[in-house]
């Protein structure tokens, strides 16, 4: 589900939300359209 909410965002079809507060997390996740991606 994941992959298919960031694939939708990148094409246009859905818009992005970010967690509260909205002025300090939306700069820190714009690149990844609001969702929190970890890499190991």
């Amino acid at each position: 589900m994941l992959l298919d909410d960031f694939s939708n965002l990148i094409e246009g079809k859905g818009k992005a939300s970010y967690p509260a507060p909205a002025h300090m997390t939306q700069p820190i996740l714009e690149p990844t359209y609001g969702l929190v991606l970890y890499q190991e």
